[in-house]
C-alpha cells in the first residue's frame, strides 16, 4: 500500500458498510455486484476477509464510536444461517460499543423466523426489505421470485416477530405499471405502518437483463414523463399519510430517517468492506481518500497482503465540493451551513456566486439561515443543476479543506 496516501487518521465516529455479494437469483434490474449460487465454504471465506478488513480499518482510524452498521448486497437474508450468524458474531466482536443503528437488507423470498431471531440476538435494529412491487405481473417483469402470498406471509412474520424498525423498498415506473398498480403497492405498504419507505424510479442499467431485453426490442420502456407522473402521485400519497419526504427517494415517519444513509449524504467518514465496497476516509496531510474494493472475489480473497485489491483515489478540492452538493442537496434539509463552513472555510455563495444567484432567481434555492438547501422543484431536477455546476469555474484558491 502506498504509505504516502494510506496513513489514515483517527476520526471521532465512523459508519460501516458490509457488502455481501451473494444471492439466490440475479433479478433482471439489478446492477449491484452479486453472484448467485455460491457454496457455504466460499461464502465463509469472504466473511472472514470482510472481518479482517474491518479490523484493518478500525485499527487505523480508531473511531470513538461506530455510528451505524449497514449490511447490504446481494441478499444477506439468503445466506446459510450459520454463515449469517458467523458474520454477526464477528461484527459484534469488532464493534464492542453499542451501535446506534444497525441495518440488514432482506428479501421476502428468504426472510424467515430464524433470520429475524439472529438479527435480534446480535443487535440489529432495522430491516430493509426489498418488496419492489406486490403485483405478480410486474414481479415477473423484474425477475423476482416468490409469489404475492409469500409477501403477506413475510408481512405477518415481521409484525409478529420483529420489534425493530422496518424500511420497505418500492420501485416505480416498471414497464407495464399503471396508476392502479402503484396505488395498490402503496396501500399494501402503508397498511403495515413501517418507519421508513424508499421509493425509487426504475432505471435501465447497462449489463442487466432488463437492459438486454430493451436493447433487443423485447421490452418497451415507459416514457420518462409517465414514470415521473407515477412517482409524483406516489410521493403525494406518502406525504398525505404522514411520511416526511426527507431525501429525493426516501420517506420516513418523524425521527425515523436512515442515519446511515444521512451520513453518506452529508459526506461523513465511512468504510466499506467486501467485494465492490467503497470507503471515504481522512488521511494524513488533510487528504480525503477513497478506497475501492474490486468487483472480483478472488482478488478480494488475497487479503491483507495485497490490501484486498483496493484501488486508491485522493479526492481533489473541486471534486470534494461537487460531491458535497451532489449528495447534500438530495436532502430536504440540505447541508448545514456550519458544517460546510468548517470544511471549506467559506460560504457556498462565495464559491459559486453567479451560479448561486441564478439558482435562487429560478426558484431552486430554499431560503434558510441554518442550511444550504434546494426547493422541492430544485431537488427534482438535481441532475440538471449538477451539470451546470460541473461546467462552472469554481475558484478554490486559498481553500484548505478541514475534514471531517
Amino acid at each position: 500500500m502506498d504509505s504516502r496516501i494510506y496513513k489514515l487518521t483517527p476520526c471521532k465516529d465512523l459508519a460501516l458498510y458490509i457488502h455481501l455479494p451473494f444471492c439466490e437469483h440475479k433479478c433482471y434490474y439489478c446492477d449491484f455486484f452479486s453472484l448467485p449460487g455460491r457454496d457455504q465454504p466460499y461464502i465463509e471465506k469472504v466473511i472472514t476477509e470482510i472481518a479482517n478488513q474491518t479490523d484493518f480499518y478500525l485499527g487505523r482510524i480508531h473511531p470513538e464510536k461506530i455510528a451505524s452498521v449497514y449490511i447490504g448486497g446481494g441478499t444477506p437474508s439468503s445466506l446459510p444461517k450459520s454463515s449469517f450468524k458467523l458474520l454477526l458474531q464477528k461484527i459484534n466482536l469488532l464493534c464492542s460499543a453499542k451501535v446506534t443503528e444497525f441495518t440488514v437488507e432482506a428479501n421476502p423470498e428468504s426472510l424467515d423466523e430464524e433470520f429475524l431471531s439472529l438479527c435480534k440476538e446480535y443487535g440489529v435494529t432495522r430491516l430493509s426489505v426489498g418488496i419492489q412491487t406486490s403485483s405478480s405481473r410486474l414481479r415477473a417483469t423484474l425477475g423476482r421470485r416468490g409469489d404475492v402470498s409469500n409477501l403477506h406471509r413475510v408481512f405477518g412474520l415481521i409484525k409478529d416477530k420483529w420489534c425493530g424498525d422496518v424500511n420497505y423498498d418500492l420501485l416505480c415506473g416498471i414497464p407495464g405499471e399503471t396508476l392502479s398498480d402503484m396505488q395498490k403497492d402503496l396501500k399494501t405498504v402503508l397498511a403495515l405502518n413501517p418507519a421508513h419507505i424508499s421509493l425509487y424510479t426504475l432505471t435501465l442499467e447497462q449489463g442487466t437483463i432488463l437492459y438486454q431485453q430493451w436493447e433487443d426490442g423485447l421490452l418497451p420502456w415507459p416514457d420518462r414523463g409517465v414514470q415521473d407522473e407515477l412517482w409524483l402521485q406516489a410521493r403525494d400519497l406518502l406525504v398525505k399519510n404522514g411520511y416526511i419526504h426527507y431525501e429525493i427517494s426516501n420517506f420516513a415517519l418523524p425521527g425515523k430517517e436512515c442515519l446511515h444513509n444521512v451520513r453518506y449524504w452529508l459526506l461523513k467518514p465511512y468504510v466499506g468492506m467486501g467485494p465492490s465496497a467503497v470507503s471515504t476516509v481522512p488521511a494524513q496531510g488533510g487528504r480525503v481518500v477513497r478506497l475501492s474494493n474490486p468487483q472480483n472475489i478472488p482478488r478480494f480473497l488475497k487479503g491483507a497482503d495485497s490490501y484486498w485489491g483496493m484501488q486508491v483515489e485522493s479526492i481533489k478540492q473541486k471534486e470534494f465540493l461537487f460531491e458535497h452538493l451532489m449528495l447534500g442537496f438530495r436532502l430536504k434539509n440540505g447541508i448545514p451551513k456550519a458544517l460546510f463552513h468548517k470544511r471549506f472555510g467559506k460560504e457556498l455563495s462565495e464559491l459559486i456566486p453567479e451560479l448561486w444567484s441564478s439558482w435562487s432567481e429560478r426558484g431552486f434555492i430554499k431560503q434558510s439561515t441554518a442550511a444550504y438547501c434546494l426547493t422541492l422543484r430544485g431537488r427534482l431536477i438535481l441532475n440538471q443543476l449538477l451539470s451546470e455546476l460541473a461546467e462552472y469555474q469554481v475558484d478554490m484558491s486559498g481553500i484548505k479543506i478541514q475534514w471531517p
